[in-house]
Formats: structure tokens, C-alpha cells, sequence
């Protein structure tokens, strides 16, 4: 397991330097290989090494062929793309998807004839074939510094283009076959659930899709102001701590129903892919399915248990390998960073934890955003016990009662009414605690 550990870290720096042009990762990774050299262990130098050259062969390419995508120059095709209906979004009176094409995985905007036809395109439940003419260009960079970068962002997704349609001559039912019956069936049920979640009360729909399905509705960050100031919006992302609960109510059911351990990891190693792709298949998810699948196919395999370290060493290499740009990106960074301080430090009492958990994400946090509540660390001590063990399962089995119960929706959407209004609570004391503080040092007073 210190093999691929080390090989891990060695990959992560690789992919810092060739795709992220981090120069100063590139002296790290030669202090890192010294290091590895110095141990005189032949399979971890082994390890390191072959995982160091497979991994930068792979970049390589990946970085010839994105670079030769971008410099394609725009034109104009008639072509058909396959959509998926829980990759369809409608902001206003624009819409925009994540296709399939002949050309690869594409983005594609489109301007909204009228009300009837957005009604129309959030209704879908089946993967559809739309055929469509426009412009094929590659995806336009920040014009001004620090505004969003939609080729890097679209990059990570394996996008390199986009479409801007000009007409839609038509869209029909894609046909079902082969395995792909089977996806297209898991993302009929994500977008289904997404369909059913809207007839809940707002505050209970939006926190429902956020939590369990990991869609985010288009006014999420507008009307999660309060969370996302005091450091909490990692709670509403699918992550690590939701796989724990799932994995862990699964084993209470499946051994609830008499089947052995070896039937009980059979049945987790073919739900959790599937929960992945109900969860939308972010990064933080996808590692921490990986983490969490590995252990069980190595006992299955050997008959041995295997370290969590090790597990999370191959997820971070298949991460890597799947996303260049996952250790660049704020969610990486901060998934696989705490996820790697859990494994390393464990045991440690709730407020122990939560000090190193806010010590260690300080830094990313304010280079991501340059801010930092003051609140941050107290808030997370109080609120993430509290919505780990009670508010998610609340949420998740009040979705669940509401097909028995019918009031059993507003008494939970009051549950979380309350969590936000303390949550806004909060950040509204702090930022009327720095206004006064700043009129005390305009009068020329003593701030403490």
C-alpha cells in the first residue's frame, strides 16, 4: 500500500506540471521521485515509476489532442446529438446541454422560442436524438482576469467544443439497446426523481435534488448565500459522507435479509456504479465510490482486508487519469485532501477534527475565493454533526414518506426552514459584528 501511495502523489504532481502548467510541481515531483529512490524499496520504485510514465503518456495525448481540437476553426454543420434528459438546463429563455455527438462529448446553447417549448424540454424522461444545424466552435476563453473559465471548466468534463444551434429540424426517442439500456435507465430515474422533487415545498425540493441526485437548481447559489459564506456548501455536495450512509444502510438491509457478507459486497459493488451515475458522477463522488468499492474487490479477490490508504491512492490515480484537472479544481482539492487527513489521522475527537478539517482547507479556500468566515470554524463544529445524523436522513426519509404521508413534506421543509434561518442567522451577526467594528475604527475606538 506505500507503493501506491507514493506512486498517488507522484501522479497528482505529474498532472499539476503537464496539464495544469504548475512549473513548480515539476521540482516537487524530482524531489518526490529522489525521495521514493532514497527508500530502496524496488516495488515501491517500480510502482512509481511505471504508474509516472503510463500516467504521462496518457496527458500527453490528452493535451495533443484538446490543443489541436481548439485550433479546428469554427463552421457550420447539420449533425445529431444524443441527450440525456437529466443533462438538459433551462436558465430564462436560453437552454443548454451536454451532447454526444460524432464529433465527441459536446456543449451545445440554444435560444428558447417560446414557453411552450421550454415546458416542453423539462419534461423529458428519456434519452433523445436531436437533429439540429449550427455553428461547431471551440469554447471561448476569459476575456478579463478572474472571470470563469469555461475551457478549463468544460475541459475536466472531457468537452472541448460547443455547439450554438441555429435550428432544430427535430427531436425523437433514442432507441434502447445493448448496455446501454441499463444507463439510460438510471438517468430516466435521476431526472424522474428531479420531476418529482418539484411538486415538494421550495425549500425542501431544492435541498432534496441538491442532497440526493446532485442536481442544483439554477438559483442555488443566489438563495444559499448564508451557507455558502459560512463554509458549509460542501455539505450540499455529494460526497464521501453520503456514500458512508448509503453503504451503511445498505449492509443494515441487506443483512436484515439473511444474505452472507460475500452476497452483501456482490450487491454494493453493483450499487454503488449505479449510484454514482443517479448522482450525477461528480469528482468528489466518484472518488469517493472508488474508495469505497476497492476495499471490497480486494477482499473478494484475496481474502485480505486492504488499508484505506491504499484505496484511496488507486482512486486518486483513476481520478487523475479520468480528469486531468481534479487537483486543480476547488472540489478535488478538497476531496481528496480531507479525505487522505481522515485516513491519516483517525480517531480524533469531533472538534479536533473539524480544527484540522478547517486548518488544512484555509489555504485552498482562500486562494479559490479569498474569503473566509470568521464564523467557519464553530458553525462547521456545531452544524455538521447535526446534518450528517439528522437532517440528511430526516430529508432522505421524508422524500420517502411523502408517498404515504402527505404532510409529512412540510413538517420536514419546517425542519429545514429552521436550519437555514440559523444558518442566515449567523452569517447576518457577522456581518453586522465586522460593519460595527469598522465604524468603531472610523471613530478612532478600540475595536476590542
Amino acid at each position: 500500500m506505500r507503493a501506491l501511495f507514493f506512486a498517488a502523489i507522484a501522479c497528482g504532481l505529474l498532472s499539476s506540471w503537464l496539464v495544469d502548467q504548475q512549473w513548480l510541481a515539476a521540482g516537487l515531483l524530482l524531489i518526490w521521485l529522489l525521495r521514493v529512490i532514497r527508500l530502496r524499496d524496488r516495488q515501491c520504485l517500480m510502482v512509481t515509476i511505471g504508474c509516472v510514465l503510463s500516467l504521462a503518456i496518457w496527458l500527453n495525448w490528452q493535451n495533443h489532442r484538446f490543443a489541436s481540437i481548439v485550433q479546428q476553426p469554427s463552421q457550420v454543420v447539420t449533425s445529431h446529438l444524443a441527450v440525456q434528459p437529466d443533462a438538459i438546463t433551462v436558465r430564462g429563455g436560453q437552454y443548454q446541454l451536454i451532447a454526444t455527438s460524432p464529433m465527441g462529448k459536446v456543449l451545445v446553447r440554444g435560444q428558447l422560442k417560446s414557453a411552450t417549448e421550454k415546458q416542453y424540454l423539462t419534461q423529458f424522461t428519456h434519452r433523445t436524438i436531436w437533429h439540429v444545424q449550427g455553428e461547431v466552435a471551440a469554447i471561448a476563453p476569459p476575456t478579463n482576469p478572474g472571470q470563469f473559465n469555461a475551457p478549463r471548466y468544460y475541459r475536466s468534463q472531457g468537452i472541448a467544443r460547443q455547439v450554438t444551434v441555429t435550428a432544430v429540424q427535430r427531436i425523437e426517442i433514442a432507441p434502447q439497446r445493448g448496455w446501454l439500456v441499463l444507463l439510460d435507465r438510471l438517468h430516466q430515474w435521476r431526472q424522474q426523481f428531479f420531476l418529482a422533487c418539484q411538486r415538494l415545498p421550495p425549500t425542501l425540493s431544492r435541498y432534496a435534488t441538491s442532497l440526493l441526485v446532485g442536481i442544483r437548481p439554477t438559483d442555488f447559489q443566489t438563495t444559499m448565500g448564508a451557507v455558502q459564506q459560512l463554509g458549509l456548501l460542501h455539505l450540499f455536495s455529494l460526497s464521501g459522507m453520503h456514500v458512508i450512509l448509503l453503504v451503511k444502510f445498505l449492509q443494515w438491509v441487506l443483512l436484515r435479509l439473511h444474505l452472507s457478507q460475500q452476497a452483501i459486497d456482490i450487491w454494493l459493488l453493483g450499487l454503488l456504479p449505479a449510484y454514482l451515475v443517479l448522482g450525477g458522477g461528480a469528482d468528489s463522488l466518484r472518488r469517493a465510490v472508488v474508495t469505497a468499492a476497492l476495499p471490497i474487490i480486494w477482499q473478494l479477490l484475496t481474502h485480505q482486508s486492504s488499508g484505506a490508504l491504499g484505496g484511496w491512492s488507486l482512486a486518486l490515480i483513476m481520478g487523475i487519469a479520468h480528469n486531468p484537472l481534479v487537483l486543480s479544481q476547488l472540489g478535488g482539492q478538497l476531496s481528496y485532501g480531507l479525505a487522505l487527513l481522515l485516513i491519516l489521522m483517525p480517531g480524533l475527537p469531533p472538534w479536533r477534527l473539524a480544527i484540522w478539517i478547517q486548518v488544512i482547507s484555509l489555504p485552498v479556500l482562500l486562494v479559490a475565493t479569498a474569503q473566509w468566515h470568521l464564523w467557519s470554524l464553530a458553525v462547521n463544529l456545531v452544524v455538521a454533526p447535526i446534518f450528517s445524523w439528522v437532517l440528511l436522513p430526516v430529508r432522505s426519509w421524508g422524500r420517502a414518506l411523502a408517498l404515504v404521508l402527505p404532510m409529512s413534506p412540510a413538517c420536514v421543509n419546517g425542519c429545514w426552514l429552521i436550519f437555514r434561518i440559523g444558518l442566515s442567522g449567523s452569517a447576518i451577526g457577522q456581518a453586522y459584528s465586522l460593519s460595527v467594528n469598522r465604524v468603531h475604527c472610523g471613530h478612532g475606538r478600540s475595536v476590542y
